[in-house]
């Protein structure tokens, strides 16, 4: 079930001065108990879910203008939370997926019918905004199918015929959906010439995006893909890694070095899905960095340099050290990161320092993140910081801390935020050279409720579920309050991380398409899950393949004003809490100083609602009714 009472990822608000607690302006009769609320983060169009049915409502008139029904183990389940679900809003795009219909939110239009195109379900989807278009993969008595969606003009393009499966196996899952949004570690690659790479089970195929033709198909089973800078080489690492020995391997968030995958990589011609050499690594391959006409592969054992041409190894012999962090090019060669050292090495591998240089307190058998200033670097792991100066083997100072510490950076200042328990440091080389000092917040909760710092131009806004603070970027607090908890609310949100988790994705998928270069709501992770290395890459990798400006003019043309309102920094929290008189209130924070703008009236301790962050309208479900309040 998708039951959503989050407090956190939030966009622009207005404030009005005084106020007063209030009722709902709209009030919407269903006739039938409302289970949950999806709000359609492209359109804002308000989704409401019975057990019989799914409606769309108009926003601007507050009048339901689609219904499509609901898959039959829906309407037998009884609404019980462990029902598997028959919504998933496609991302980016005005599109769900509706009991394995594909359909046009803004309208009720199906593009992709169920009954008509024959399909038992829709397995999984990929947005492919850049080029205007949407694949999503289908499965019907044995056969898979491919559907390619023209974003432009809202209508089925064309449908491919990709494989077979088993009609057990279809009979089964199609009972049971899995989420589409999870499609694995593979991506969808597509050619200068506009031809999608797509994974199709154990198999990897290539197939022409004006007409759904497949060129080619090879029995191979693909874990990732890759193409050299002019295309003449589809570079394929095969699939051997769980997501155990991802997580063993790696607690990097940068997600070229996630994976821990297979042995193996074949270089295929991109034209014909032939063979042009196949490449036998010491283990499991890990990421690769790429040189041009050459390429770096670190696998869990060591790593080595490779000609994209023929596949030639250019160091004589590997680079036999494990957890190789990262490889530079120099003046003089590669400089290679890897456990807590590094090496200098010239151009055929050979080291050309006696001894590496070693990063001293930070320990050989863990993944760390770096933070690059003009001065030097700060080290990041677990419990540990260390800042160094270049050249430099000794830390200028470390900092210890709780291994629940929680980090996030800001771009803009090249401020590193850490929050452990109720010491709260900004750490910046640049400003300051000496050791950190802790900054005290008293915390009602314990720090470890803080989930989401919202990263402003000129503060900084830490949350939990009833907590807020609010400082300035040099640490000064502006303000921060607790709210009470009202009975048996933390039970209720407890059982929703999911539902949680699957809203802000949506969100996250085009505030962040917007926002790469501005500070916006991300999550306090764990030291060492998250940096500026992996904040540039993502940055370079997704500009690299034009959809900022693509993406932007898509978005555009489906929100409408909505797109504005994405492409600013959050502005508004949202806290349930319980007021003098016992009162159930949904109360509206004003971000940047706390100040309270709306006080919203609902009627049970475990609220169903959904908050449309553009908008700032409140959906709350209350049994048959859907309780609509307007932004004031």
């Amino acid at each position: 079930m998708k039951k959503t009472l989050f407090t956190f990822l939030t966009l622009s608000g207005m404030y009005f001065g005084a106020f007063a607690q209030r009722q709902p302006d709209h009030i919407i009769d269903l006739k039938n108990h409302i289970q949950e609320i999806n709000i359609h983060q492209i359109t804002g169009i308000p989704i409401a879910v019975t057990n019989e049915s799914y409606y769309g409502i108009d926003p601007n008139t507050n009048r339901t203008i689609w219904k499509v029904d609901r898959a039959l183990y829906q309407k037998l389940s009884n609404l019980t939370d462990d029902t598997p679900e028959d919504f998933f809003e496609v991302a980016l795009t005005p599109y769900a997926i509706i009991n394995d219909n594909l359909v046009d939110v803004r309208s009720g239009k199906l593009i992709i019918d169920k009954t008509k195109d024959n399909i038992k379900r829709l397995k999984k989807y990929d947005t492919m905004l850049p080029i205007g278009v949407v694949l999503l993969e289908g499965a019907s008595d044995g056969v898979q199918y491919l559907f390619c969606v023209d974003l432009n003009k809202t209508e089925l393009k064309w449908k491919a015929k990709i494989g077979t499966t088993s009609m057990l196996k279809d009979a089964v899952k199609g009972a049971i959906p899995e989420n589409p949004f999870t499609t694995g570690s593979f991506k969808t690659i597509v050619s200068k010439n506009g031809n999608f790479i797509y994974k199709a089970d154990k198999h990897l195929i290539s197939i022409n995006g004006a007409d759904g033709t497949v060129m080619w198909d090879l029995n191979i089973n693909p874990g990732q893909a890759f193409f050299n800078n002019d295309e003449s080489c589809l570079m394929v690492v095969d699939k051997g890694g769980s997501m155990m020995s991802m997580v063993t391997n790696s607690m990097t968030l940068n997600l070229n070095k996630l994976e821990a995958l297979g042995k193996e990589m074949t270089a295929i011609d991109p034209q014909t899905g032939k063979t042009k050499y196949e490449l036998k690594l010491e283990d499991r391959y890990k990421w690769t960095a790429d040189f041009g006409d050459e390429f770096f592969v670190a696998s869990t054992a060591g790593g080595n340099l490779y000609s994209y041409a023929n596949g030639q190894k250019k160091f004589k012999k590997d680079f036999d050290e494990k957890r190789i962090q990262d490889i530079q090019k120099t003046n003089e060669g590669y400089l290679i990161s890897y456990k807590n050292e590094q090496m200098l090495v010239d151009q055929t591998g050979k080291k050309l320092w006696k001894k590496p240089v070693v990063i001293e307190d930070v320990s050989d058998d863990v993944d760390y993140d770096r933070y690059d200033y003009k001065t030097g670097y700060v080290i990041a792991y677990k419990s540990y910081l260390g800042y160094y100066v270049k050249d430099q083997k000794k830390p200028v100072w470390k900092l210890s801390l709780d291994e629940k510490a929680k980090l996030a950076y800001d771009a803009l200042h090249q401020n590193i935020l850490i929050l452990d328990g109720e010491k709260y440091y900004i750490i910046n080389p640049e400003k300051s050279a000496e050791k950190p000092k802790p900054l005290k917040v008293k915390l009602k909760d314990d720090g470890d409720s803080f989930n989401v710092v919202d990263i402003k131009p000129n503060s900084y806004f830490f949350s939990g579920p009833f907590e807020y603070f609010i400082t300035d970027i040099s640490g000064n607090i502006i303000k921060q309050k607790y709210f009470k908890e009202p009975g048996g609310f933390m039970r209720q949100l407890a059982n929703v991380g999911s539902g949680v988790l699957a809203a802000a994705a949506a969100y996250q998928a085009t505030a962040g398409l917007m926002n790469m270069d501005k500070g916006i709501a991300q999550s306090l992770t764990g030291l060492g899950e998250s940096g500026k290395q992996t904040f540039k890459k993502g940055v370079n990798q997704y500009n690299s393949t034009n959809a900022l400006a693509s993406g932007a003019a898509l978005l555009q043309a489906f929100g409408g004003p909505r797109y504005n309102a994405f492409a600013s920094t959050p502005s508004n929290a949202y806290y349930f809490t319980k007021g003098e008189n016992n009162d159930k209130l949904l109360i509206r924070v004003l971000k940047d100083n706390g100040d309270e703008t709306d006080k919203l009236i609902f009627l049970n301790n475990k609220p169903v609602y959904q908050i449309d962050y553009i908008t700032n309208k409140v959906f709350y479900l209350h049994g048959n009714e859907l309780q609509i309040f307007n932004n004031r």
